[in-house]
């Protein structure tokens, strides 16, 4: 999901949460809003460890290298 799929399905919960807060549009959208929210933070969490990870082989590579 885009960020801007994203913004739009927020809208779409706020819009629903409004009209009815107990209703089942309301609970539908809120749950995709919570699954979107869910992915996109992982993919974030996995970003970071992948940058982490990177930084970490180009390090470590740099210490071999200097070693010798």
């Amino acid at each position: 999901m885009t960020q801007l799929e994203f913004s739009e399905l927020s809208n779409q919960v706020i819009q629903a949460l409004d009209a009815d807060p107990f209703g089942a549009e309301f609970a539908t959208l809120d749950q995709r809003y919570n699954q979107a929210l869910d992915e996109l933070l992982s993919e974030a969490r996995l970003a970071r460890l992948e940058a982490a990870y990177e930084a970490t082989q180009d390090y470590c590579h740099t210490c071999t290298y200097a070693s010798f």
